[in-house]
């Protein structure tokens, strides 16, 4: 397995968790946004899987996923986006800015053109 494969796989693994740190600093500002409402618990489990699913795909080689990368990557904007115009600048908005990080890393580790005979393979 390439290095940049290893890397991007870590980097979301960060990218996850991340998310729940930051959704961790939501919750002490707003209760309703704690880990103790279960809408939220399963939103962030499913998240995670979601996020695990994408490492474990890569890890095995099972297709390029760079597609589905950019796609959640969309998707992660878009909250970013929306939490900043409920709440302003936090500090959980600086973890769900370091998740996009993440992401952005390891799409641009996968980007590389040595990783497709790889996939090829």
């Amino acid at each position: 397995m390439p290095i940049q494969v290893k890397m991007a796989s870590i980097a979301l693994v960060l990218s996850c968790l991340s998310t729940l740190t930051a959704v961790y600093f939501d919750g002490m500002d707003n209760s309703e946004l704690s880990f103790s409402n279960p809408g939220i618990l399963v939103t962030n489990i499913v998240w995670a899987a979601i996020i695990m699913w994408l490492v474990f795909d890569l890890v095995k080689k099972k297709a390029n996923i760079l597609l589905a990368l950019r796609v959640v990557l969309l998707i992660m904007i878009a909250f970013a986006i929306w939490d900043y115009v409920d709440y302003g600048f936090t500090t959980f908005f600086l973890f769900y800015i370091a998740e996009i990080s993440f992401f952005i890393i390891a799409i641009i580790l996968l980007s590389r053109s040595q990783l497709k005979s790889w996939y090829a393979k």
